[in-house]
């Protein structure tokens, strides 16, 4: 997906957010929102998604207040927010019925979960308030929705790979994780290298214990998986896995580029969060999305 005009204001509220929660020093904070401001009157005429543009103005930010994590503390909120809602969604999922039933409620709940992001200026989370709006999802209608479609494809693959997104979204993955690996495939499970913005890291996996589930691939510094630019052994797996599950809108701004390359093995899930992706998908503003890209 390329940038449109209203991602810049997306990425200029989420660069101001990443430098309050980085420094209190007025003058820091100048430099860096000066420093971003440049590059985004540069960046807004070029070709290219809005995931890319997050990604360096992110780094502008930390090469200007040399904070690494700003996010550290939200993010630990965050898990220990998701960690609450799992018994919901396990009630959720379970129960007397077929396996196939059970898997397309945790593809659901793991959309839900995507909700789960502070990095999206038109998406508010209050994490006080997620208990009653989770249990209101899971009531809603998908749109689009392929949860059927993406179920059998789950089933007959002998070979997935799992893209995570954020933190505390990735507790409620985990429960479609297990169904995945209940169904016979082989998983793989590839997370952020190293800190940006909310997302859930190669090392926080390891220390939730994913690696039980599937092999773990460290998937680059950014805000959305970008092919071309993955490290050497996950775009090997992108390239022979037989299906890729993809979360959330960074994920989807980067991947859309290339879906030539996956057409039959690859589906988007995730909650649509800004009015440019929902225009892409087709849907409206807060929509749960499961799409299979035929």
């Amino acid at each position: 997906m390329k940038i449109k005009p209203k991602c810049i204001k997306c990425e200029l509220d989420g660069a101001y957010q990443q430098i309050k929660l980085s420094t209190d020093n007025e003058r820091l904070r100048f430099k860096a929102l000066q420093s971003v401001l440049d590059y985004l009157s540069e960046a807004s005429s070029l070709d290219i998604t809005p995931a890319e543009i997050g990604t360096e103005c992110k780094r502008i930010i930390r090469e200007v207040t040399s904070v690494s994590d700003p996010y550290s503390e939200v993010k630990k909120r965050m898990n220990k927010t998701a960690t609450k809602l799992k018994p919901i969604a396990q009630r959720y999922i379970g129960g007397k019925r077929e396996e196939k039933k059970k898997l397309m409620r945790a593809i659901k709940v793991a959309a839900i979960g995507n909700s789960f992001d502070f990095s999206v200026s038109e998406h508010e989370v209050d994490l006080s308030t997620l208990k009653e709006r989770f249990e209101k999802s899971l009531r809603e209608d998908i749109y689009p929705d392929d949860l059927e479609k993406v179920a059998s494809k789950i089933l007959s693959s002998n070979t997935l790979l799992y893209i995570l997104d954020n933190s505390g979204e990735a507790i409620l993955d985990r429960l479609l994780m297990e169904k995945i690996v209940e169904s016979g495939s082989e998983l793989s499970i590839a997370a952020r290298s190293a800190p940006i913005q909310d997302d859930i890291t190669i090392d926080m996996i390891k220390e939730l214990n994913f690696s039980k589930l599937g092999n773990l691939f460290p998937a680059g510094r950014s805000t959305g998986l970008n092919p071309q630019k993955a490290p050497r052994k996950l775009q090997e797996k992108l390239e022979e896995t037989d299906f890729i599950i993809s979360k959330g809108q960074g994920n989807f701004e980067m991947l859309s580029e290339y879906e030539e390359s996956y057409s039959g093995r690859l589906a988007y899930i995730l909650m649509t969060k800004c009015e440019p992706v929902s225009k892409t998908l087709g849907t409206k503003l807060g929509s749960i999305v499961v799409y299979f890209l035929e």
